[in-house]
This record gives structure tokens, sequence and C-alpha cells, in this order.
């Protein structure tokens, strides 16, 4: 819920154009944001803390600058600079694993007499990238490592995943459109 009232927060100040107020509203959002992520990932606390000071150290260069236009885009450029690297991996592999459950309960869902060999691979496959995107969202990180590339891989590659579940589901619903269509010519 909380990340639906984030992006919805965001799209609202985008819709209604960029300002500095706008700005200063994202900014205290990502500021939650943060502290929520360092509360929910206690291991990322201290790389999250380097990245927000460097946005925090922007932000207060950017609240500085007199012409408004400029202040602006350099506020934009803080709240960047917030949202990147950790933030941006860590919400990047949740928000993919909350789609691969969508899909693994789409594929759950396929009626049995649409169930195929293909289906059990899915699932299987699913279940796979499933555990393995939670153990890399879940495990205890040393300050010394560095799993933002893990989370990049991971996320990408439940998006590829992502496609080949599109893929067959387009395939089972074009399936029933021909068959009742093939119903209905024969009625």
């Amino acid at each position: 819920m909380y990340k639906i009232f984030t992006i919805l927060v965001t799209l609202i100040l985008f819709s209604c154009g960029t300002s500095v107020e706008n700005e200063e509203a994202a900014w205290k959002q990502n500021k939650t944001t943060i502290t929520n992520y360092k509360n929910k990932y206690p291991y990322f606390s201290k790389k999250i803390d380097a990245q927000f000071e460097k946005a925090d150290a922007a932000m207060k260069k950017a609240i500085t600058i007199a012409d408004e236009e400029e202040k602006m885009k350099e506020m934009q450029k803080a709240n960047d600079i917030a949202t990147t690297g950790y933030i941006n991996a860590i919400v990047g592999l949740e928000n993919n694993l909350q789609i691969l459950n969508r899909d693994i309960k789409k594929l759950v869902d396929i009626e049995s007499n649409e169930y195929t060999h293909k289906t059990t691979y899915l699932l299987e496959d699913a279940n796979k990238k499933k555990t393995n995107a939670e153990t890399i969202l879940n495990a205890a990180y040393t300050e010394s490592d560095d799993p933002i590339q893990k989370f990049i891989s991971c996320s990408s590659e439940l998006v590829q995943f992502k496609r080949s579940t599109d893929k067959y589901l387009r395939e089972i619903n074009n399936t029933r459109r021909t068959q009742k269509e093939n119903n209905q010519d024969h009625k």
C-alpha cells in the first residue's frame, strides 16, 4: 500500500509540472522512503546513508540558489540522487518480485484442461526465481558486501521471465478465443 501511495504522490507531482514546491514535497517523500528502507534492510543502512548524504548536500546547495528555475533543476538532481543506487535497485527487485507472485497465481489458476508441461515448467522456474529473489533481498550482507549488481541482475531476470509468462498466457487466451469462436460457429 505504501508503494502505491508513493507512486501516486510522485505521479501527481509530475503531472502538475515541476516546481520548487513539488521538489520539496518529493524530497520529503524521498526522506520517508529512505528511512523506511533503512529500517526494512538495516544491513544497507550505511550505504543508503552515504547515498542520502550526497543527496542532502545537493539539496542544501540547491535551496540556496536564488533563480527559481535553476533551483528547481538542482532540487530535481538532489531528488534523483536520493532515489538511485540502492533504493532504486531494492524497489525494482521488490516490484518485480510482486509481479512474479501475481504471475505464479495466474499460472496456478489455469484451468486443468489448459494445463500443459509448459505450465509446469514455468511454475517450477517461477518458484526457483522467486526463491532466488527472496534470498537476495533477505540475505544478511556485511558492510563490505556490495550486492547492488545482484539486485539489478535478479530484477532483469524477473523482467525477462515476465515476458515468457505473458507470451504463454497470451497463447492460452488466443486458444480460448478460437475455441469460443468455433463453438459459436457450430451452433
